[in-house]
């Protein structure tokens, strides 16, 4: 790759700045700043404020009327110039937020994996000062902030030659702000890091600053969040023999008077254009009012180099990573496929870096009267990498005051307990042996596995009733005991809530006989035959108050597992561990023997039931007053119905077997029902 200099910085033969005893230690000085706010709070501020800024009012924080009288000072057409520029910078914001989808998956059947992004909670926003009011500086951090849904965001700017620079303040207003204080510098940066007395503490910082702002962001890293470690700004122009060497050295120097420090590149392919850019820059220095820092940069820190090709510019562009790269060529676009590495691409003549900043017609006053600011923006952010950070970062975005966060649901038994084993098996080779026993619980409630460390404990309440609590968990509870059959008797107003008390059924009393329920399975030659996985005699168990019911089976999925019986490992699960109600993806199979005149209370699930009375006559008694009196075969189809049972007969026993399957969420008239239960059931008020 060949590539000749026209110029190069000067910097680069010269005694390097850092050995300069002249220029102070800024990470020193920085971290006794840091120290002291740590240590004394606003004290520190206050004297630091005093000390670097000649700034030490009542109170840094300005109060709404503070700002009012802000506002009313700020001339009317650089309000409209400001709530211009805020509209381009939200409607791109709102482009990148819509952007970023949240989703969820399901890897395998049962198994959900999702991705969703909450908005940091709290953000300060620097908004330099110095030199230049940074008034743009407010959009690209406040409003993109605000846009990306951040709660609170505290902003800091230094004051202007000892007085509120209005435009600064009127931007971070319009743009958002919920708190404004009127200081700057590493105090402002350690403050809001830290906290103080007066000053809240956040969990993000981001904007621009100098060099120590940028220390105090990089000491601080960790404690806070930081958008990006800022150095000065950067120009690249990449130019072949199509460009204007006159508007290639204006956009130069329009760059080069941020800072003495700006590097300012030109990488060409025409030896002419470069060399009428570096006479047409020297040229416009005589004239251009910044020139006395435009000038330093452009000596120190401005380079043009010659390149045999627009590709091989592309690369030797990509080595420099810039922050702000502009492309003057006869097809600008192909530089968005031909580069990798920058902050920002401006393509074509008609673009350039200043859209991105600003573009200012500026007679500047550094106190509270800056007038004739006309400060436009394109829309896109303008804080950007510096110092080759484009190879691994983009800008300030949207996305930056985002936590984009990963959440887990495992729906089904079956793939819970295989998971398990999974889990169990890769922790063992990693000598985890509490990481595998969480695997092998699973894979022995789920699908049944033996673990000699496991030892006999109580039955587990099934998986989605952990995802109630308080009220609603007891509320579960109780309608959870209903539908296992705890039904009262007519003299009794007791209702029990005990799910571990269950014995075999022992009923002397009942006149029912017992269920028989066969289940098929298959030969290895795919031949139907009846199980013996399963005894044939329903497994009907005793529970308080008399009431005997039968888990006949139960499902956890849509459509159902048949290969390697795997419904029957998931229905054995659940005859050792009740499942609830309904379960999240499959069926319940239940038969429940009612005594004699027991009532149930009236209650509701949201689920789709089927029943059917298989002996004697119940009452379903609805919430409205209605009633159906249901005879041997009758059935029933219940639709997230609140209702109550009852036995019509004072002497025999009655039987239902139900069919349970879980529904969504169900609304009426605009809004939710949900699972209840109440003891008032309207006609049977003294039952």
């Amino acid at each position: 790759m060949a590539r000749t200099h026209l110029k190069r910085p000067a910097s680069a033969n010269s005694t390097s700045k850092a050995t300069n005893g002249s220029l102070p230690d800024v990470p020193r000085i920085v971290k006794d700043v840091i120290d002291s706010v740590r240590r004394e709070g606003d004290a520190a501020v206050q004297r630091y404020s005093e000390q670097f800024d000649k700034w030490s009012p009542p109170s840094f924080k300005l109060s709404k009327e503070d700002i009012d009288q802000v506002i009313a000072r700020v001339p009317e057409q650089v309000i409209k110039d400001i709530k211009a520029v805020q509209s381009n910078v939200r409607k791109f914001a709102e482009a990148q937020l819509n952007s970023i989808k949240e989703f969820e998956i399901e890897m395998a059947p049962g198994v959900f994996l999702g991705q969703k992004n909450n908005p940091i909670d709290s953000v300060g926003a620097y908004i330099p000062g110095g030199r230049y009011p940074l008034l743009a500086s407010a959009h690209m951090t406040i409003l993109t902030a605000k846009v990306a849904g951040v709660r609170n965001v505290v902003a800091c700017t230094p004051p202007a030659a000892g007085e509120i620079p209005l435009a600064t303040v009127a931007a971070m207003h319009l743009a958002g702000a919920d708190e404004i204080f009127i200081l700057g510098g590493i105090q402002a940066v350690a403050a809001m890091a830290i906290g103080t007395e007066t000053v809240p503490k956040v969990d993000f910082i981001a904007g621009p600053g100098n060099a120590f702002v940028a220390e105090a962001k990089r000491q601080l890293f960790g404690q806070i969040g930081i958008d990006l470690f800022a150095g000065p700004t950067e120009v690249l122009i990449v130019a072949d023999e199509t460009a204007d060497p006159y508007m290639v050295a204006t956009d130069l120097l329009s760059q080069a008077e941020h800072g003495p420090d700006t590097p300012a590149v030109l990488i060409c392919t025409s030896a002419e254009v470069a060399q009428s850019a570096i006479k047409y820059c020297d040229e416009q220095l005589t004239t251009l009012k910044t020139a006395a820092v435009a000038s330093v940069s452009w000596r120190d820190y401005g380079e043009v180099i010659l390149a045999d090709t627009v590709d091989e510019a592309y690369q030797i562009a990509d080595e420099f990573a810039s922050e702000h790269v502009q492309i003057l060529t006869a097809n600008p676009r192909e530089a968005l496929t031909k580069m990798q590495h920058y902050g920002a691409l401006f393509l074509g003549p008609m673009t350039c870096v200043s859209f991105g900043d600003k573009v200012r017609t500026v007679e500047f006053y550094l106190n509270a009267t800056e007038t004739n600011i006309c400060a436009k923006c394109i829309g896109t952010n303008h804080v950007l990498p510096t110092k080759h950070a484009a190879r691994y970062t983009g800008g300030l975005w949207v996305g930056k005051f985002l936590r984009t966060v990963t959440y887990q649901e495992v729906k089904s038994a079956q793939a819970s307990g295989e998971l398990g084993q999974l889990c169990g098996r890769a922790a063992r080779v990693e000598l985890f042996e509490g990481h595998a026993r969480s695997g092998d619980i699973r894979a022995h409630r789920y699908i049944g596995d033996k673990f000699e460390w496991i030892k006999p404990h109580a039955c587990f309440v099934a998986d989605e009733l952990f995802s109630f609590s308080g009220p609603l968990l007891a509320l579960h509870i109780r309608v959870l005991t209903l539908y296992a059959f705890l039904l009262t008797k007519p003299d009794s107003h007791t209702y029990t809530t005990k799910m571990d008390n269950k014995t075999p059924a022992n009923n002397a009393r009942k006149d029912l006989r017992t269920i028989k329920r066969f289940v098929t399975t298959h030969t290895p030659e795919g031949t139907t035959t009846f199980s013996d996985v399963l005894p044939e005699d329903a497994p009907f168990q005793t529970l308080p108050d008399n009431v005997d019911f039968a888990l006949c089976y139960a499902t956890d999925k849509f459509p159902v597992n048949l290969n390697d019986e795997a419904d029957i490992h998931t229905y054995r699960h659940y005859t050792e561990n009740l499942p609830g109600i309904t379960l999240p993806t499959g069926t319940v199979l239940r038969v429940v023997d009612i005594p004699p005149g027991a009532i149930s209370p009236m209650h509701r699930t949201i689920s789709l039931d089927y029943g059917v009375v298989l002996e004697g006559e119940i009452d379903l008694i609805l919430d409205s007053g209605e009633k159906r009196v249901m005879k041997r075969g009758d059935i029933s189809v219940q639709r997230g119905t609140n209702h109550a049972w009852k036995n019509r007969s004072e002497e025999s026993w009655a039987r239902m077997l139900y069919v349970l399957q879980p529904a969504t969420s169900l609304k009426v008239g605009g809004q939710e029902l949900r699972d209840n239960s109440m003891h008032t059931i309207p006609g049977y008020e003294e039952e």
